[in-house]
């Protein structure tokens, strides 16, 4: 089976204004393919469970306020909401014990600055508000909430190691743009007490990121 989403293009004069939406769809190895999650909806990253039994993908669905993880079996169903943040999910990772999930989310912005939306002053100013991507570790359905890793910069590109121990993270030092695009670095870091266990000191602009099958290389 292979998981993926396609974009749907809303239709002029018909549907309100948007970008398109984005389905999950599931297609099998004689070419049949099935909508998992489709209509108004925009299903951003996604991964399959561990045990192949599921897909977990991050969608804002029913009206709620932030990006969620969401997972559908693979059978067809309904959608189960498993884990929520009072950001959006920007990326994540399932662990193999099918519990642990690794993800991104941006901190929360300041009460002041939502008290000025809400009275009208809406205007997006780039960089403005830099507001760091943070590494959080949580789990699937749990009622406390997810602890976060006290790394320093703005993260993103994260991959967990094959064994579920260790988290490759990508760290700018600013969220700004120019940091972003020049200068991420590449870290490893323990999830259990957050040690940075190696940095990859690399020149130039850093494109994808992956372990090796046996996580002994990056």
């Amino acid at each position: 089976l292979v998981a993926y989403t396609l974009q749907v293009p809303r239709r002029p004069w018909e549907d309100k204004d948007g970008p398109a939406w984005a389905e999950l769809h599931v297609v099998d190895a004689s070419g049949a393919d099935r909508t998992f999650v489709g209509g108004e909806v925009n299903v951003g990253a996604f991964a399959w469970t561990a045990d192949g039994r599921a897909i977990a993908f991050l969608a804002k669905r029913n009206g709620e306020a932030t990006t969620a993880l969401y997972t559908i079996p693979r059978d067809g169903g309904e959608a189960r909401r498993r884990l929520t943040h009072a950001s959006d999910l920007e990326g994540f990772e399932l662990a193999p014990d099918g519990r642990t999930v690794v993800f991104l989310s941006r901190d929360k912005k300041e009460k002041a600055s939502e008290e000025r939306i809400e009275h009208g002053f809406d205007r997006e100013v780039v960089e403005e508000e830099g507001r760091p991507v943070r590494v959080w570790v949580g789990e699937l359905d749990a009622t406390s909430p997810a602890r976060v890793l006290d790394l320093r910069g703005s993260a993103s590109e994260l991959h967990l190691a094959p064994q579920g121990d260790r988290v490759l993270v990508a760290l700018a030092p600013t969220p700004g743009i120019d940091d972003e695009y020049m200068a991420r670095k590449v870290q490893v870091v323990a999830l259990a007490d957050c040690r940075v266990l190696a940095r990859l000191d690399h020149e130039g602009k850093l494109g994808h990121t992956a372990w090796s099958p046996d996580g002994r290389q990056v």
